[in-house]
């Protein structure tokens, strides 16, 4: 067994204090402020390893391996106003193992999988009644006190966001970016749950996406779901796809972006040092999160068709708090 780093220490060393190493956490849920090194935050045992990998088990730390050595260097000449395409490509792998590959996303996705399923549990057991009608009181029985539950295989999800990595970074490739940089106090946070969306998301609005890649700089773009997706890898030769633009972002603006990275946070808030606001965000939205949001859509036939996306909202009960 091994402690596998979900979000890597190449990302998060650039939060940490250049004398000591270290960065300055926060705690969600208990409150509690620490120092820590970026070798003992984010990670999880065997987090790279899935078992449904048959031949390759350690799949997801391949694919770790071909972005995250890119990280500095990439971000050196994304600083320095140059993107090329193989930037674009490198920032983009790895801002989908951060949209995908977390402990957030992944307990979310296994929360879409089990509304989905609990759809199709009535249909199947009364499918079953009509096959075997000695069954038929106990499925209606069954149904109405909702001892059938659906129970996704959470290695199998897992295996699934594994197998998109490809198609997200694609996506990400090949959308309009905005690199924010910031040259106000109110310095950008980062959290264990970097890739946020934005909060008051109508269902069918397009997604926003921040991503802090530095205290100084950061990263912002809008997914529309009509975005035709590329189907093959793309040549790393040509001008990326998707407008590149820079924006400064004034102290309010900065904080209010440190606000949307508190609130997908899922347990754990890093910065470069101790600092007050910054204290002040996760004692007044620790109780948020990111969570699904089911929804249903009336078809002319009668029926409905079932829908799921990720919102921010309060998520977390007083009686939750340590």
């Amino acid at each position: 067994m091994a402690q596998d780093h979900f979000v890597a220490q190449t990302y998060l060393k650039h939060w940490a204090n250049p004398h000591s190493g270290m960065l300055h956490g926060y705690g969600k849920l208990s409150g509690k402020e620490f120092p820590c090194a970026p070798k003992d935050v984010c990670r999880a045992w065997d987090w790279d390893v899935n078992p449904y990998f048959e031949h390759n088990p350690g799949l997801l730390g391949e694919y770790r391996k071909i972005f995250e050595p890119q990280w500095n260097p990439m971000l050196a000449t994304v600083r320095s106003g140059r993107v090329s395409a193989e930037d674009k490509f490198a920032l983009a792998g790895y801002w989908a193992l951060l949209t995908t590959c977390t402990p957030t996303w992944h307990r979310n996705a296994v929360k879409v999988a089990e509304g989905l399923v609990a759809d199709f549990i009535p249909l199947v057991a009364r499918h079953l009644a009509n096959e075997k009608p000695e069954y038929r009181d106990f499925v209606e029985e069954a149904l109405a006190k909702n001892w059938i539950k659906p129970n996704p295989d959470e290695q199998h999800i897992k295996a699934i966001l594994t197998q998109q990595l490809t198609r997200t970074t694609l996506l990400l490739y090949q959308l309009d970016w905005t690199f924010l940089q910031n040259r106000t106090e109110a310095a950008f946070i980062t959290s264990d749950n970097p890739s946020s969306v934005l909060p008051r998301r109508p269902f069918s609005n397009n997604l926003v996406r921040f991503l802090p890649l530095a205290p100084d700089f950061a990263l912002v773009t809008v997914i529309d779901p009509t975005t035709t997706r590329l189907a093959d890898l793309p040549d790393l030769e040509k001008a990326p796809p998707g407008r590149v633009s820079r924006a400064r972002v004034t102290r309010k603006q900065a904080a209010r972006l440190n606000r949307v990275t508190v609130m997908n946070a899922d347990e754990l808030i890093l910065s470069a040092k101790a600092d007050r606001p910054v204290r002040r965000l996760v004692r007044n939205h620790r109780d948020f999160n990111l969570a699904v949001e089911h929804t249903r859509f009336a078809t002319p036939s009668g029926g409905h068709i079932n829908g799921a996306t990720m919102v921010v909202r309060r998520e977390r009960s007083t009686a939750q708090r340590s």
